[in-house]
């Protein structure tokens, strides 16, 4: 999966859409661990996941000091 990761950042960076990852991992026939084609709010949220960029974070707090649980 991780180089399925990478392509789809690389897709990004080259101006790429998500229809243009969605029809990719099509092609090459990547799916979800469930084994279903990959939706758009699926790239949305690994696009945005801190973890995936590359963003180690521990002990995130909000605004009112409360432990942040969020990507």
């Amino acid at each position: 999966m991780k180089a399925y990761v990478k392509l789809m950042f690389n897709i990004v960076a080259n101006g790429g859409t998500y229809e243009k990852i969605l029809s990719e991992f099509a092609k090459r026939g990547v799916t979800t661990k469930l084994g279903k084609e990959f939706s758009y709010s699926t790239i949305s949220d690994m696009l945005r996941n801190k973890k995936y960029m590359g963003t180690y974070v521990y002990c995130r707090k909000d605004e009112y000091g409360r432990l942040d649980n969020a990507n």
